[in-house]
């Protein structure tokens, strides 16, 4: 039996509109009810807070002073060196506790689980085709704006991590928790940033620029300190994590770059990032396999 016979042409168009209709698709991601919240880091803004109450009683002290336990000095006021180094260890200590305590096992009940238990209950709520919902990540504004770089990697890791080894295609991803993940995203407060050029020419950890932030805080100057340099370039900040998203994702799920950037809500006060928590679109692969299904069979 002859084969039926079929201009290539209406096949390239028949594609064509097959991904256009995806990007639109991918495009038109709602917000609002399609977005489910969840506060992160919440031990961690407790701790900040703290921090910066104990450097103020430290530094107006003519007396012996005490941080939790630790006798800080004997002779008050307390020096600056040992108050912002103290506050950038508990800052890391409470960082570390609240995404994985236990670096051996993976952990239950820590925030790490809950953010992957929540992704996946939001992922089997709708049906593939009619379902555009997005996890979002918020971050508290005073505690994001402290330094927000070191948020950004945050994000940028967890957005990896759910997209990909948890929620990923079953075709490249096993589907399970990473041990080695999960200490990755616990280890960024101490790892070097190695895609930051600073002014130093240094690639230090966000460990060390905490630190720095509170040793100007300990000054004195909160102000200073407390809306520092970063956020005035803040929006620069944002969109060059947006764009690495954007390269990184993009092709899985369609948008603009404004779709991959940590945004502010003033209702709110807080910083947050939205992770798709919806299927991919069809894959340039498949579409390739599509063509040459056509093609042997009607050409």
């Amino acid at each position: 039996m002859e084969k039926l016979r079929l201009n290539p042409l209406l096949i390239i168009i028949f594609l064509f509109l097959v991904v256009s209709s995806c990007k639109k698709e991918e495009k038109l991601q709602p917000t609002g009810p399609f977005c489910k919240k969840f506060i992160v880091l919440t031990e961690l803004e407790k701790t900040h807070e703290n921090n910066k109450h104990q450097i103020m009683l430290g530094r107006t002290t003519t007396n012996p002073y005490d941080w939790d336990g630790e006798v800080i000095t004997t002779n008050g006021p307390t020096g600056y060196k040992p108050l912002y180094e103290k506050a950038a260890k508990e800052f890391g200590k409470t960082y570390e506790n609240e995404v994985m305590p236990d670096t051996t096992e993976f952990c239950m009940g820590c925030m790490q689980e809950k953010i992957i238990k929540k992704y996946l209950d939001l992922r089997w709520e709708n049906e593939n085709d009619e379902s555009f919902k997005k996890m979002r990540l918020a971050v508290p504004k005073e505690l994001y704006e402290f330094y927000p770089r070191f948020f950004e990697l945050f994000l940028s890791a967890e957005m990896e991590y759910l997209t990909g080894e948890i929620g990923g295609s079953s075709e490249w991803y096993k589907g399970t928790r990473s041990l080695e993940k999960e200490k990755s995203i616990r280890n960024i407060y101490y790892k070097n940033d190695t895609l930051f050029q600073d002014p130093w020419g240094k690639n230090y950890s966000p460990f060390q620029y905490i630190s720095y932030y509170y040793k100007i805080y300990a000054e004195g100057d909160n102000k200073k300190s407390l809306v520092n340099q970063n956020l005035k370039e803040l929006a620069d900040l944002q969109e060059s994590f947006a764009i690495q998203r954007h390269n990184n994702m993009s092709t899985k799920y369609g948008g603009e770059i404004k779709n991959y950037s940590t945004q502010y809500d003033p209702n709110e006060g807080e910083y947050f990032l939205e992770i798709p928590a919806y299927w991919e679109c069809i894959e340039l692969y498949s579409i390739i396999k599509m063509a040459q299904v056509l093609l042997s069979h009607f050409c």
